[in-house]
């Protein structure tokens, strides 16, 4: 099958994205009007067809939601981890100024 060239007119410059964020959503929106425009030309494979039609399924939508929900989770985890962390410094700062102030030293813990 031959390939379909493309004349100038028919490309459509975007600007160049600044972040990382900006090159992987430009990368996949190219990706998908390709998809898009091989499905106008009849030229789509199957699995393209079932890709983009997955892409509109209240299941996908509820994935992307769910995967979104299960990072902001490990993120608040993360959070935790390090708070719990920071709060057990603190108490050992705290148990060793007590300490000092009632005259006790280090070498008395036994």
């Amino acid at each position: 099958m031959a390939r379909r060239t493309t004349n100038a007119e028919e490309i459509e410059h975007r600007p160049r994205p600044t972040t990382d964020e900006g090159y992987a959503k430009g990368i996949s929106q190219a990706a998908l009007d390709r998809i898009w425009d091989r499905i106008e030309r009849n030229e789509a494979s199957g699995q393209e067809l079932i890709f983009a039609a997955k892409l509109g399924l209240p299941e996908r939508e509820r994935e992307l939601e769910l995967s979104s929900k299960q990072m902001k989770l490990v993120d608040a985890k993360v959070d935790a981890l390090s708070t719990a962390k920071n709060t057990e410094i603190m108490y050992q700062e705290a148990i060793k100024a007590i300490k000092s102030y009632s005259g006790e030293t280090e070498d008395e813990d036994v």
